[in-house]
């Protein structure tokens, strides 16, 4: 498209101009001519040169760190480059997940057999659980997880609590120890091999370069941390590279492979750690996991967190209640609360020690938010067993 517009021509000059004289005015029309065109010429020029400007404004704002999430479709990403950086920016809640994970995450000394383990989990702005659903390798299922009340286990025989706030609530208490580790775990995993980076730290300064920081450390310093995204041919994330800027303590390489196209996240994620934080285990070095299934979203009963009545079907058998209150583990009995120093499932001959009185009034609040599921056990130990319930 020319950037000069012709100039229509008078009647008078087109005669002039066909019949071969020129009039007298032929002159200082033409000379009148070119100074319109020039003028359209420069006002033309001017407006390439202020489009050119909005579109290198534009792509130097993208290249100097304003991306503060994804980028839209329009940038010339592919659908997957998009869902793995808005997935990373800005998670949503987990309605359910499920992956299969290398056998060395679980116990890096041990030879793996089989190689994989599967875990199933949900994530919400009211807690969370983490389950194992299957008796491999822990020889019972199990889940983890916190209401927002109270922390949480379930196996095969045992219930266990912990108070979340209150009398009774303590860091120490074992249930409440192991319910953040594993929500540290999930959280790890929805990482996708970010897992040195705090979730919700990311900040991409173009579509392949991004810094994050840790978690707090011991003496509460978080580190910093850049990476960059290598995609393959069909513009899809191949390699993930990050390390710490600062003292070079960690150095990670993460590997993703897919199985569809579109805007799916990676099928199979491969942590390879040359140096790491979290995980300095040399057999921990190359970490495999394998996303099965992923559906965002919030589930609506889960408002307030998960409970463990969700996770205890109607024909198991009834299982013991531990309680866990300043650091000390009791076993809920008919008798009352009995202190359990031992292993699960509790050992009865092992306890010969009752709580003393002083002890008894820091668990009168978790006693009441135990009482329910105690009295929900009971009842369910004095039905009557139906040919349908077992045994």
């Amino acid at each position: 498209m020319s950037l000069m517009t012709p100039t229509p021509r008078r009647e008078a000059d087109k005669a002039g101009h066909d019949s071969g004289s020129a009039p007298p005015w032929s002159g200082r029309l033409a000379s009148k001519t070119r100074s319109t065109g020039e003028r359209r010429l420069v006002i033309a020029a001017a407006a390439a040169r202020r489009a050119w400007a909005a579109v290198w404004l534009a792509w130097a704002a993208l290249c100097a760190g304003r991306l503060d999430g994804a980028p839209a479709n329009a940038a010339g990403l592919s659908a997957e480059h998009v869902a793995l950086m808005e997935f990373l920016t800005n998670r949503p809640p987990i309605k359910r997940v499920e992956f299969d994970l290398s056998y060395n995450r679980i116990f890096p000394e041990e030879p793996p057999d089989p190689p994989f383990v599967r875990v199933r989990a949900s994530l919400q702005p009211g807690g969370f659980y983490f389950q194992f659903p299957t008796p491999y390798p822990f020889r019972t299922p199990y889940t983890k997880g916190e209401s927002a009340d109270y922390y949480w286990g379930v196996t095969s025989n045992v219930v266990s609590l912990a108070p979340k706030s209150g009398p009774g609530a303590d860091p120490k208490n074992g249930t409440q120890i192991v319910v953040e580790n594993e929500r540290k775990e999930l959280e790890e995993l929805l990482q996708f091999g970010l897992e040195e980076a705090a979730p919700g730290s990311i900040h991409w300064l173009t579509p392949t370069n991004f810094v994050a920081s840790t978690r707090p450390l011991k003496n509460g310093e978080r580190l910093r941390l850049t990476g960059r995204l290598i995609l393959d041919r069909d513009g899809r994330p191949k390699e993930l590279r990050y390390q710490d800027a600062e003292r070079r303590a960690i150095d990670i390489v993460v590997r993703y492979r897919y199985e569809e196209r579109g805007a799916v996240l990676p099928k199979t994620t491969i942590v390879q750690r040359d140096k790491s934080i979290i995980r300095p285990h040399p057999g921990q070095r190359l970490m495999t996991n394998i996303l099965v299934s992923l559906e965002p979203g919030v589930v609506p009963e889960a408002a307030q967190g998960f409970t463990p009545s969700m996770f205890i079907g109607e024909q198991d058998p009834p299982r013991e209640l531990l309680i866990n209150s300043n650091g000390v583990r009791y076993v809920v009995t008919e008798l009352g609360m009995i202190r359990n120093e031992g292993v699960e499932p509790p050992a009865y001959a092992l306890v010969t020690e009752r709580p003393g009185a002083a002890r008894y009034g820091g668990l009168v609040v978790t006693v009441a938010l135990a009482c329910g599921f105690v009295w929900w056990l009971g009842k369910r130990r004095r039905q009557p067993t139906t040919p349908n319930q077992k045994s």
